[in-house]
C-alpha cells in the first residue's frame, strides 16, 4: 500500500555518491517514482558530473554537491550530533539515501536530525547474492518503503541540444550518424580483449558507410597505446568530453558498442542502439536496459586484455551479425 504521506506536490532529496552506471540505475528508479507522482520535485545530492545529467530530468529542482564538511561530519562518531543541517534537507518531505552498507549510518543519523523522513535504499545486490537485476532490486526496496514505482525501459535522459552540449561535433552532422566504440570500463577485467576491438573497428571502417569513432574516458589511461593505434589506422579518437557532451554524442549515434561500463548505461539511457559486451560480470544483474539494447556475453582471460599479436584476429562473428541486424532493420 502506498504511504499516505506521499502527497502531491512533495519535495524529495536524492543522495547518491556511486559510479555512473549505479547512478543511472538509481535515476531510472527515481524516474519511475516521478511517473507515478508527476508533481514530485527533487534535489539531487550527488557528484557534480552526475548533476549535469540529473538536471535534464523533469523532476529536477536543484542540485547539491557532495563536497564540503556535511557528509564527513555526519559519519563522524562525535561530530554528527552537533552538525548543522542545511535548509534543503530540513525542507524535504522525504530523503532517499542510495548506497551500500556504509551509507546506512548516514541515513540513520540524518533521520534523527530531521525527524525520521529518511529512507535508506540499498543500491545493488552484493556479489554472489543471486541474479536479480539491480534495477528490479531498487524497485522492490522502494516499493517496500511505500514509494509507487512504475517500470519503464524507454529513453531516460533528455538529450541536450547541439548548442548546449556539442558545439563542435567530431563528425559531419549533414552526413550519416556515427558509430561509437567505447572499449573502456571502470574495471580492467571487464574490458573485452583489445585485439577484438581492433578487428571489429577495422571491419566496420571498411564495410559500413557510417563514420566509426573511438571514445576514451578520463579513467582509460590503460588504453592510450590502443587509442594511438586506432588513430593511426584512421579512426578518430574522442577524449575530454564531459558527461553531458557524451550523452549528446550518444544520442546522435547510429550505434554504440561498449564494454560493461557506465557509458554503456548512458547510451541506453539516451535511447541509442546499444550493444554491451559482458565478460566476468553477470548482465542479468548489471546489464543496461532499454528498448534497443543487445547484450553479448563472452569469456576471456584477463591476461589477454592487452595482449598484442602480429597476426590480425578476425572480427567476432556474433558481434558482426548483431551489427548487420541493426543496420538492416
Amino acid at each position: 500500500m502506498t504511504d499516505s504521506r506521499l502527497e502531491d506536490p512533495m519535495r524529495a532529496v536524492v543522495f547518491h555518491q556511486g559510479a555512473l552506471g549505479d547512478f543511472l540505475l538509481a535515476l531510472r528508479a527515481v524516474d519511475g517514482i516521478w511517473r507515478a507522482l508527476p508533481r514530485l520535485r527533487i534535489v539531487f545530492w550527488t557528484k557534480p558530473e552526475h548533476l549535469s545529467l540529473a538536471a535534464r530530468h523533469p523532476a529536477f529542482s536543484c542540485g547539491r554537491s557532495l563536497d564540503g564538511p556535511l557528509i564527513p561530519s555526519l559519519l563522524h562518531d562525535e561530530l554528527w550530533r552537533d552538525v548543522p543541517i542545511p535548509e534543503f534537507l530540513r525542507a524535504a518531505d522525504r530523503v532517499m539515501i542510495f548506497g551500500q552498507s556504509g551509507t546506512r549510518i548516514l541515513a540513520k543519523r540524518l533521520a534523527e536530525k530531521i525527524g525520521g523522513r529518511v529512507d535508506w535504499i540499498r543500491s545493488f545486490p552484493a556479489e554472489g547474492e543471486g541474479t536479480e537485476h539491480a534495477a528490479d532490486l531498487l524497485r522492490k526496496v522502494l516499493t517496500s518503503l511505500g514509494w509507487p514505482v512504475t517500470d519503464g525501459r524507454g529513453p531516460l535522459i533528455v538529450p541536450p541540444g547541439d548548442a548546449l552540449a556539442l558545439k563542435n561535433p567530431p563528425f559531419d552532422e549533414n552526413a550519416r550518424r556515427p558509430v561509437i566504440l567505447h572499449p573502456g570500463s571502470g574495471g580492467r577485467r571487464k574490458i573485452w580483449p583489445l585485439q577484438n576491438w581492433r578487428s571489429l573497428a577495422g571491419w566496420m571502417r571498411g564495410n559500413i558507410p557510417e563514420p566509426v569513432l573511438l571514445s576514451v574516458g578520463p579513467a582509460d589511461e590503460c588504453l592510450d597505446d590502443f587509442a594511438r593505434d586506432m588513430s593511426r589506422a584512421g579512426i578518430p579518437v574522442l577524449r575530454g568530453l564531459t558527461l553531458l557532451q557524451t550523452a549528446a554524442l550518444l544520442a546522435k549515434s547510429s550505434l554504440y558498442i561498449g564494454s560493461d561500463s557506465g557509458v554503456s548505461h548512458l547510451a541506453a539511457s539516451v535511447g541509442a542502439p546499444t550493444v554491451a559486451v559482458f565478460g566476468p560480470t553477470d548482465p542479468n544483474v548489471w546489464g543496461p536496459r532499454g528498448d534497443m539494447v543487445r547484450i553479448v556475453r563472452k569469456s576471456w582471460s584477463e591476461s589477454d586484455t592487452f595482449a598484442c599479436s602480429p597476426n590480425p584476429k578476425p572480427p567476432d562473428p556474433e558481434l558482426l551479425q548483431i551489427v548487420l541486424e541493426f543496420f538492416n532493420r
